[in-house]
Parts: structure tokens; C-alpha cells; sequence
């Protein structure tokens, strides 16, 4: 029998629920986890990508299922999500020699700063005489004792496999999606300004890098069973395209094959100056604000397309580190 990875399993997921469900209990699971434990996070993503996607689940399904399936194991895993594969320290003699320059880098550090202390001391002994100031080093932080920080810097961009990082679950994430442009929708698209309006995947990518927002005439969801479709098609740069309309069961566009997974629900958004959040979207805290679907480029990493509730316009945004209570300063 081959060892397999059971994700459900691992993260104690039901079975029989839909692809939507289990993304979401992965997103839950990504937000609880500390930021900067990037192994852990790779992994939950790859779970994500997997059992959020409905032909990649299926396709891990029935290897899970198969006794004479090749193991599955993380390079396996990664390869069905189409990530690169997380990857640990070297165990050995490698990492017996990476602990061995930590304690030698460790030692050198200490004696140099035992010269540097005894040197200051005997500057200060002889000095008493001069009566002008010695400035303080410029890495220290004056009376406060506090030494420097050499964590990221606040409003740090990052690429946009950290999406759903920027989801609002119980705690306020480190994450922001900071919309820099946005397109008017055509006026077929008007039912996207009802503040009622909760979820479904209304953008899609192509493989010519094109983005396509989605609705049909019954209730403007993709993949609805109700009448004819409208398809608005944007450049990789956000600018509108064309607008067409397809009848029921016409020969729509097929999207990307490899476009990234989407989500839906509250998530830490903010704009910069010239870009406006509709207050339909505004949830109970500062910058938490509902998308009605966060769609990651799959082409440009910097690039995220998002449709808010209550608004009528594609906004493209971008995805900052930012653990402060205020928004990113950005032009």
C-alpha cells in the first residue's frame, strides 16, 4: 500500500462537503496561521488549491482511493495543485554544518561585541575632560533602551499567492488588498450594484491573459441555468474590451484552464486616492469590506481582479503586508 497524504484527515474536513466548504475551512485555517510560518501556509495553500478546485479534487479523490496509485506525497500534492512543493532543512550533514556556522557566527559576534564594549568604556574614561557631546549611534533608539526591529517593513508588497491571506475571519489579517484601478462595468451589469448581492464566481481568465466578468440575465452567476449570458472582457491592464451576449447554451469562452481559485467574503481592502469602496460593502471594522469574488491573476503575481457588493466596476488591486490599524499609504 503507498503512504498517502489525506488531507481531510489533516484538517479534520468532512468528506461530503462541496469544494466551496472545504475552501473555506482552509481559508479559516490559513488566517489562524502566523503569517511567517511559510512551510505551514504553503501547505494549507496546496490543500486549498486541491480541495477548493473541483477537477483537482476529483483527481486527488481518486488517487486517494487507488491502493496501486503512486504515493501521494507533498511533491505529488503540489504537482495536482500546480504549486511549487514546500520544502523543510535539510536533515545530515548539511544541517549539522548550517547549526555549526549559526554557533561560530554566534561566538564571533560575542567577542566583538565584548571589544566593542571595553573599547567604548576606556573612550569614556579618558574623554572626561571634553566637555562636547558623543552622539548616540544611529541604530539605537534613544532613552527607550528599545532596540531596532529588522521584522518586515509595514505596506511591503507581496505576490498574490497571498490573496487569501487578506480574508477577514475572526482577527483582523496582515494582509490588505489595496485596489489601485477600476473599470466601470457596462450597464448590463447593473444588478452587481444590489447590496444583496453574497457570492459566485463572476470572474474569469483566459488564456490570452484577458479577464471576463460574468452574468446572466436570471440572476447573474455563472453557470446559471436561467437565460442568456453576458460576457465583459477586460485587458491584463483593466481596461474594458467588448461586451457580448451569449444565448442559453450558447458557445461561451472557456476560461483558463490553470486560472487561480477564487473566493468570496469579507476581506481587509483598502484604496488609494482616486479609487472609492462602495459603503455597501463596509462591514462592522475599518477596511473590512465584502467582495463578492477575489480572483488572483494566474499571469502577473502582482495583480489581483476584484468585484465588491454594492459596486459596479472591476477593480484590479494588489496584495500588502500591513499589521498596522492604519491603510498603506500608496500613489
Amino acid at each position: 500500500m503507498p503512504h498517502h497524504i489525506d488531507l481531510y484527515a489533516i484538517y479534520s474536513l468532512d468528506r461530503r462537503q462541496p469544494p466551496e466548504a472545504l475552501a473555506a475551512t482552509l481559508t479559516a485555517a490559513l488566517n489562524a496561521t502566523d503569517p511567517r510560518d511559510r512551510l505551514t501556509h504553503n501547505r494549507i495553500d496546496t490543500a486549498r488549491a486541491i480541495l477548493g478546485d473541483p477537477q483537482r479534487r476529483a483527481q486527488y479523490d481518486q488517487a486517494l482511493a487507488d491502493p496501486n496509485a503512486p504515493a501521494l506525497d507533498e511533491p505529488a500534492l503540489a504537482a495536482i495543485a500546480g504549486r511549487p512543493a514546500p520544502t523543510t532543512p535539510r536533515p545530515g550533514l548539511s544541517g549539522a554544518f548550517a547549526g555549526r556556522q549559526v554557533r561560530i557566527l554566534s561566538a564571533i559576534t560575542a567577542a566583538l561585541a565584548l571589544v566593542l564594549v571595553i573599547g567604548i568604556t576606556a573612550a569614556a574614561c579618558s574623554g572626561g575632560d571634553d566637555p562636547s557631546p558623543t552622539a548616540a549611534p544611529s541604530n539605537q533608539s534613544g532613552q527607550s533602551g528599545q532596540q531596532p526591529s529588522y521584522h518586515v517593513s509595514d505596506c511591503s508588497p507581496r505576490p498574490n499567492t497571498g490573496t487569501e491571506h487578506a480574508a477577514w475571519d475572526r482577527n483582523r489579517p496582515a494582509y490588505t488588498l489595496v485596489l489601485k484601478k477600476s473599470t466601470p462595468l457596462p450597464t448590463q451589469f447593473a444588478p452587481f450594484a444590489d447590496p444583496n448581492l453574497t457570492g459566485g464566481q463572476l470572474i474569469v481568465q483566459y488564456q490570452d491573459r484577458n479577464v471576463g466578468v460574468v452574468r446572466t440575465e436570471s440572476d447573474g452567476f455563472i453557470n446559471s441555468t436561467g437565460g442568456h449570458t453576458t460576457v465583459a472582457t477586460f485587458a491584463p491592464d483593466g481596461a474594458l474590451i467588448s461586451t457580448k451576449e451569449y444565448a442559453k447554451g450558447g458557445d461561451q469562452p472557456r476560461p483558463f484552464d490553470l486560472m487561480k481559485t477564487s473566493y468570496s467574503g469579507y476581506f481587509r481592502i483598502s484604496a488609494v486616492d482616486g479609487v472609492t469602496i462602495p459603503a455597501a460593502a463596509a462591514g462592522d471594522k475599518a477596511m473590512r469590506n465584502y467582495a463578492i469574488t477575489v480572483r488572483p491573476d494566474a499571469f502577473d503575481e502582482t495583480a489581483v481582479w476584484v468585484l465588491l457588493r454594492g459596486g459596479s466596476a472591476l477593480y484590479k488591486a494588489q496584495v500588502y503586508f500591513n499589521e498596522t490599524d492604519d491603510p498603506c499609504q500608496i500613489n
